[in-house]
Formats: structure tokens, sequence, C-alpha cells
């Protein structure tokens, strides 16, 4: 994992390197934990409680030598002193102890997590409707994200396995089927524009709205795709825009960029709009 957190009571999570771990944990123990072997640095897993490991904090290189090490989080299956006590079952439930590939549709039915996905969606909607705004650069409308969660309702995308808080606005855009963008608002200056002007049927408007430029019945449309996971828990996947015609049913790829999925940006913004509800709530109450 790339993320991680300092105990089992916050919900403030941090994404992993060097300088904010060593930054939030001031290089103390029980997070820099020394014995007989030298020192292993430790933290705790954002999902499940439990430690976790750190692994390749500080990589020696020499300096003709690439470092192909990795840093990142691995859960610990024992207890830390002061940290964190193991759990088990809290590790076999936790999504970062088995990443599951986004195109494994398979389903578990679990209501307290169908309950915490659906409550993130319904007490904060405009964070998940910025995030998927952002990802894929298209501004969409309101009715077209009522679309998307009625969508997702349809096919109960809370159980699915690969879906979870901390990769929500990427999961919930995979589990769509294509999203017509015709019509679609763009966000300014960004290089879709440009892949749109330059296809065989479609164009974006001086208000960066995505017009046809041919009479043709024709579509355009965007889908995530390709989940790649590595072993250095990192996660990518591809955002495709396509467009076809009806007379040559043909699918043209407009544009494709691979991007990396976050984990923490997400929770981060909902943890900390959480924060400020409850200051806020301290000082105005309901009449």
């Amino acid at each position: 994992m790339k993320l991680f957190k300092l105990n089992v009571n916050t919900n403030e999570v941090f994404k992993l390197n060097v300088n904010n771990y060593e930054r939030q944990t001031n290089k103390q123990e029980p997070y820099f934990n020394e014995n007989n072997n030298g020192i292993k640095h430790f933290a705790v897993c954002p999902a499940c409680n439990n430690p976790i490991i750190i692994v390749n904090l500080y990589v020696k290189k020499t300096k003709d030598e690439k470092n192909n090490k990795s840093l990142h989080g691995r859960h610990y299956k024992n207890s830390i002193k002061g940290l964190a006590d193991y759990n088990e079952e809290n590790y076999e439930s936790c999504p970062f102890s088995n990443p599951q590939s986004f195109s494994k549709v398979e389903k578990r039915v679990n209501i307290e997590k169908r309950n915490e996905i659906l409550s993130l969606i319904k007490v904060y909607p405009h964070i998940l409707y910025n995030f998927i705004r952002d990802i894929t650069k298209v501004n969409f409308s309101e009715n077209k994200f009522a679309e998307l969660v009625g969508n997702f309702m349809k096919l109960e995308g809370y159980y699915y396995i690969y879906i979870n808080k901390f990769n929500l606005p990427y999961s919930f855009l995979n589990m769509q089927k294509s999203i017509n963008l015709y019509s679609q608002i763009l966000y300014p200056n960004t290089e879709i524009i440009k892949s749109i002007n330059d296809s065989k049927y479609f164009k974006v408007s001086n208000y960066n709205m995505i017009e046809k430029k041919v009479p043709d019945f024709a579509t355009i449309g965007l889908y995530l795709a390709n989940h790649k996971l590595n072993s250095s828990s990192d996660e990518f996947i591809d955002v495709v825009i396509y467009e076809k015609a009806s007379k040559d049913n043909k699918e043209n790829i407009v544009y494709q960029k691979t991007i990396e999925i976050n984990h923490t940006k997400f929770i981060s913004f909902i943890n900390k709009e959480a924060k400020l509800r409850s200051i806020v709530n301290r000082y105005i109450k309901k009449e």
C-alpha cells in the first residue's frame, strides 16, 4: 500500500513517502522500532487498523545504479506495542491485503461495506462529483452525474469486491458502461480537446462543448479500462475516449491515457470535510 495512518483511533490518512513519514512520525518509537537487527519502520493500515511495516523507506544505491525498489507498506502479522494489535479477521477483509483487479466483477454481500459506500455518496456527493470530473477532465452535467449514480445503484456497485472507500471515484467510473460525452463540457486547455478536434466526427466548441463536425450519426463515449497492479502496490488505469459512426460501425480511439490511482486524496477530502462539519456543529445548533 502507498498510504498510512499513525494510530487506530484516527481517520487521518497520509500518502506514503519519506518526507511524510518522517514528518508525521517525528522518527520516534513505536514507528521507528529498534532491535538487534537494526531499525524497522511501522505504521497503521488505514483500512483494517493492523500494523504495517514500511518497506524500502531508505534504500542505498550507488551513483550509477538505478533504484528500482519501490517504497510501500505491507501488513505485519504481529502486534506492535504502543501502535496496533494484529487482528487476522480484519486483515482477511482488508482491501489492501489482497487488492482486486477492476476486471473482476464478482460481488460479495457485505452490509457494513454497502452502508459505508452509500453513506459516502449520499453525504458527500459533491466530493465524488468533483473527483470524477477531475479524473476524466469532463465537466459532467448534474443530469449526467444523476445517470451515473443511478447506474451504480442499479448494478449494486457497492457489493463489487474491488470497490472501496479509498478508490471510490475510480471504481465508480470503472463500473459504468460507456458514458455518452455528446454535449458535455470539457475542462479548458486539456490535451483531450486537441484529440477530439483531431477526430473524424466530433469537435469542441469555443465553449468547450463536444459537438459533431459532420451530419453522420455518430457517438462519442468515455470509459475506464485496463486496470493494472504491480508488486509495489502501484495501481494504474486507462481513461479512454472513442467515437463510432453507424455507417461503418467502426470504433476509433480518440484519446487514451494511463493514470495512477491515488488512494489517499479522496478519503482525505472526506475526512477534512467531516472534521469541518464537526467544528461547525459545535457552535451552530438546530432550533
